[in-house]
C-alpha cells in the first residue's frame, strides 16, 4: 500500500502513557457529511482504520479496535468540525493520526503523537 503523501510537516503530541489526546479535524465549508479516521503506526508500519464518524455524529469503528478507547464526535458552527478522542494512549500507539473526508482529496496533516 501506497503511503499518502502530505502537504506540510504534521504537529508533534507529546503525551504521557496512559493519558488521553483530542485531535480535530476541520472541514472549510458544510460539504464534509462523512470523516475517516485513522493512523499509521512507526513500530509495524501499519495503516489502521480507527473509525468513521458522519455529520449526525454516528460512529462505527473499525476492526479489532478497542472501541471505548476511541471516540468520534462533531460540531457544527461557521465550520464543521469533526473531532477524535483517544483515552490510555500506549508507546506502542506511536505514529501519524489524521482524517480524511470522503469528499475532498486532500488530506490534513494529521498529528504525530509520541506518547512516553
Amino acid at each position: 500500500a501506497a503511503i499518502p503523501t502530505f502537504q506540510a510537516t504534521p504537529s508533534v503530541l507529546y503525551t504521557k502513557i496512559n493519558d488521553s489526546q483530542t485531535l480535530n479535524c476541520e472541514c472549510p465549508d458544510h460539504s464534509c457529511q462523512e470523516v475517516f479516521w485513522y493512523r499509521y503506526l512507526e513500530r509495524t508500519k501499519t495503516l489502521q482504520f480507527l473509525l468513521y464518524v458522519n455529520s449526525a455524529g454516528r460512529e462505527q469503528h473499525g476492526e479489532h479496535l478497542d472501541g471505548s478507547r476511541f471516540k468520534g464526535s462533531v460540531s457544527s458552527g461557521q465550520k464543521v468540525t469533526y473531532t477524535l478522542r483517544i483515552t490510555g494512549l500506549q508507546e506502542g500507539e506511536i505514529g501519524l493520526y489524521s482524517c480524511m473526508f470522503k469528499t475532498k482529496n486532500s488530506m490534513p496533516v494529521g498529528h504525530y503523537i509520541l506518547p512516553g
